[in-house]
């Protein structure tokens, strides 16, 4: 899900950087008005020479394009940072279902010798929340006055080389952390069982229904389920004792239903879909 998502923003980042920094060469008030024609034609050759896109209407107040990729890179920094809360949390003690990465001799406390704190998440929360501080700035640029705002541009002169570094650093931390996060797959089967099975309901209602209907599965789960939560039992114990199947059959696969193990879906193709389709779109195939 996470590279999923970061796919997209690349995408949208790949869309954008073109027509949001043109040319601006169309003289004091962006008419031309000192080199006419030839000028549009020289502008052309720079942009060209220079990689960028020309500037059709050299508009100078208009700022709603560069603030539309410092935008989009504060989506980017908003996205990075859930990230980075997700990785902390699940570096909790009693979750422990993920690590960055460790080295001997690597500090996680001045006092406590025995933490490993998610430092490197923490720093990447705290890039990400330096970059979206600045977005609210970037679109109050876009409010000028009249055809040149000195006090808009010396907000975003000072704003943009700093949003391009913060993005850039985020991107590096960002590598940096996925590359060594590893997985705790005994953590991760304990907290499966924690829930003694509930958190299995939504396919054992999916399969209940279909040998008994619909309504009576959502009724007989939901006082299950709820039994199960009170008195701390088994979900499928609570199940197997309801007052429904002492005069009904109780479906021989409802151990299966309620098996984490068998409670994937498709999460093995659309991953291997979503892998696929990046690297289609990275190759333009």
């Amino acid at each position: 899900g996470w590279f999923d998502v970061l796919v997209w923003h690349r995408g949208r980042l790949v869309e954008r950087f073109g027509p949001s920094f043109p040319t601006l060469m169309g003289g004091a008030i962006g008419t031309y008005g000192a080199t006419g024609r030839q000028g549009r034609e020289v502008e052309a050759l720079v942009a060209k020479r220079l990689g960028l896109l020309p500037n059709p209407l050299p508009f100078r107040s208009s700022y709603d394009r560069v603030a539309d990729y410092c935008t989009t890179l504060g989506a980017l920094a908003a996205t990075v940072e859930k990230f980075g809360t997700s990785i902390v949390f699940l570096m909790r003690t009693e979750i422990g279902e993920v690590a960055e990465a460790f080295h001997m001799g690597k500090m996680g406390s001045s006092t406590m010798a025995q933490k490993r704190n998610p430092n490197t998440a923490m720093t990447m929360i705290g890039i990400a929340r330096l970059l979206r501080s600045k977005v609210p700035l970037v679109l109050e640029a876009i409010i000028r006055t009249d055809e040149g705002d000195g006090s808009s541009s010396f907000v975003t002169d000072v704003l943009l080389p700093e949003i391009g570094i913060l993005a850039l650093s985020l991107g590096e931390i960002l590598a940096k952390i996925s590359r060594g996060l590893t997985a705790d797959e005994t953590a991760l089967r304990r907290n499966l069982a924690v829930s003694n099975g509930l958190i299995a309901s939504e396919t054992a209602m999916m399969n209940m229904a279909r040998e008994i209907g619909r309504h009576e599965a959502h009724h007989v789960l939901y006082e299950a389920a709820q039994r199960a939560q009170s008195e701390k039992i088994p979900f499928l114990t609570a199940i197997r004792e309801h007052a429904f199947f002492k005069t009904h059959p109780i479906p021989a696969d409802l151990p299966r239903w309620l098996d984490p193990e068998t409670n994937v879906g498709e999460s093995v193709a659309l991953t291997e879909d979503t892998v696929k389709r990046a690297l289609d779109n990275a190759t333009g195939s």
